[in-house]
């Protein structure tokens, strides 16, 4: 019980206390008078003293009020000091949607005085338009539901800005809504900032995508040259008889397989760096690609005078053919080009529901220190002083990266001067027999299954020089050769000669026909499926979409003659096998 009620029962019990004393004083007879008397002075004396203890406790409670009330404002004060340091608008409404406390932050968004705001509305302190928006999230407030929202707020008192508000509801003991705090907060810099971010990030993003851009829009005009340059070299080689005119031409097309090498890395790094590269897992026998390589790397490794070994698999897979290709022809490439002597082997074996897709070389091996960093990006070991050709130190970084995109596992070993082995684990699509995969027959080698002797070709390239080199290069081997320019030209040659037994085709024409709508346009003029090679410099994921999705073989210039020699083989190969 409160003290002051304590202290006013204890008054009004001693006002009872002295009207019965009176009553006693005022009572007639004298026999009794003496006892009355007695009676009367102590009701008297207990009516003072819970007189005088009531007052004493009034007191008391006075002063402890005055103590309350002090630390009260002393609460206040540092509670408004608090809100008054708060970066934002701090104010308390009550269930009338009016202002009990304002912030001194009001006086600089507003420039008013809180104190003369008081009572006020919030159409009153911040103009119709936000005062309105502002009353629907206190109201949405005041039924219990805390508030968390941002908007531009159109102040009448000052320019709009956006805002991020926070509303609690303030309830009294029985659970009751009384009122509402709220925290508002001016998000103009932190917009700012995002926006500034979010400009950096798209420039960033819009920089690499236009690098590229560029790349796959150039890479066509750029291998072109460069193509042509491979292809004058090779021929120059067979015609000149002077040994040291043949080293020189060999060096000449070292350096090609060299820039060839190099541009290739760049241009796959930068796909990769710029997202553009997404992976198409599908179903597929490992043969399919397997066998493109052998017919594309056997002519390699033996015109280095290395032994090319292969151990197909026709176990089905889960990856993306191109990829995987493009991985595995990274790790042919490497074994090759750093293999001195001794031999090349590209091979297969189960590991339990992946399929091991290994390549061996007899190189000189990888030392120790070096196979940490093996997979960075720009590392070249040793072994790279072994061989005339240089390159950027990308093509395992790639390898990595690639592996990574398809969630297939890379791993090497080496022993210094034993050679090394490089694996790629792909996810086996269904269950194998249980023949071991490292023993499936060889079969027909494709590349060398067809004589090109005497074979009729069609080349449709717009680049004069590299449909020259073509035409040269390709009688070397003794093709009968008919040239055309363009899908008009292609239709003249045609028009003049027997039909060709392949057409060999460029895929960027100038403006005109596409090489896989020139070769469609040659099969429905002879009635019949014709072999075709499509040859392309642009590496866009579009043309590679297209290229994929036409059924019609296809390669990425620059190919050097063994390469496009074997692809040539390969296609023909295909067409008399369908």
């Amino acid at each position: 019980m409160p003290t002051a009620l304590i202290a006013a029962a204890m008054c009004l019990v001693a006002v009872v206390i002295a009207v019965l004393a009176a009553h006693t004083l005022l009572d007639e007879g004298d026999a009794a008078h003496r006892a009355r008397d007695l009676v009367a002075m102590g009701l008297a004396g207990a009516g003072m003293a819970l007189s005088i203890m009531a007052i004493v406790l009034l007191i008391r409670s006075h002063r402890r009020a005055r103590v309350g009330e002090r630390e009260a404002e002393e609460i206040n004060a540092r509670l408004r000091l608090l809100a008054d340091t708060l970066p934002g608008l701090v104010s308390y409404l009550d269930t009338e949607v009016r202002y009990r406390f304002m912030n001194s932050r009001y006086r600089d968004w507003f420039d008013i005085d809180p104190d003369d705001f008081l009572g006020r509305t919030p159409e009153e302190v911040a103009g119709p338009a936000a005062g309105a928006l502002f009353r629907g999230w206190v109201t949405t407030a005041l039924t219990g539901e805390p508030v968390s929202t941002e908007n531009v707020a159109p102040f009448e008192r000052g320019p709009p800005r956006p805002v991020r508000c926070y509303l609690v509801p303030d309830r009294d003991g029985n659970g009751r809504v009384r009122g509402v705090v709220s925290l508002t907060i001016d998000v103009t810099r932190e917009h700012e900032t995002m926006r500034a971010l979010e400009e950096a990030r798209d420039q960033a993003v819009e920089a690499s995508r236009a690098k590229s851009r560029f790349l796959a829009a150039a890479s066509h005009d750029l291998r072109q040259p460069l193509y042509a340059l491979t292809l004058f070299a090779s021929a120059l080689e067979r015609r000149l008889k002077q040994a040291d005119a043949a080293d020189l031409v060999r060096n000449i097309q070292q350096a090609a397989r060299s820039m060839q090498s190099m541009f290739n890395s760049l241009l796959d790094i930068s796909k990769l760096d710029a997202g553009v590269t997404m992976p198409r897992v599908t179903t597929f026998p490992a043969a399919e690609v397997l066998r493109k390589l052998e017919a594309e790397f056997r002519g390699r490794a033996e015109a280095r005078g290395l032994a090319f070994r292969f151990v197909p698999s026709a176990v089905p897979v889960r990856s993306d053919p191109e990829l995987l290709e493009s991985i595995l022809r990274n790790l042919l490439s490497n074994a090759v080009k750093f293999t001195a002597s001794g031999r090349v082997l590209l091979g297969c074996r189960r590991a339990g529901t992946r399929l091991r897709i290994e390549v061996h070389d007899s190189g000189p091996g990888i030392p120790p220190e070096q196979m940490p960093r093996l997979f960075q990006e720009f590392a070249q070991g040793q072994t790279q002083k072994l061989s005339g050709e240089t390159g950027l130190g990308l093509g395992l970084a790639i390898v990595q990266r690639l592996a990574r995109l398809l969630g297939h596992e890379v791993a090497a070993r080496s022993m210094p001067g034993r050679g090394a082995t490089f694996t790629v684990a792909v996810p086996m699509a269904a269950p194998v027999d249980a023949r071991p995969a490292d023993a499936a027959p060889a079969g027909p080698d494709p590349a060398g299954a067809v004589d090109l002797a005497g074979r009729h070709v069609l080349v449709v390239e717009d680049e004069p020089e590299v449909r020259a080199a073509l035409a040269r290069l390709l009688g070397d081997w003794g093709m009968r050769v008919s040239e055309a320019g363009d899908a008009d030209g292609a239709a003249a040659a045609l028009s003049k000669g027997t039909p060709p037994d392949l057409v060999l085709a460029d895929y960027n024409l100038g403006s005109g026909p596409n090489g896989l709508d020139v070769v469609r346009r040659i099969e429905r003029q002879v009635g019949r499926r014709v072999p075709a090679l499509v040859v392309t410099g642009a590496t866009g994921p579009e043309t590679l979409v297209t290229l994929k999705a036409s059924g019609i073989p296809w390669a990425t210039k620059p190919l050097e003659p063994a390469t496009l020699k074997a692809r040539i083989g390969a296609a023909m190969y295909r067409a008399a096998a369908e």
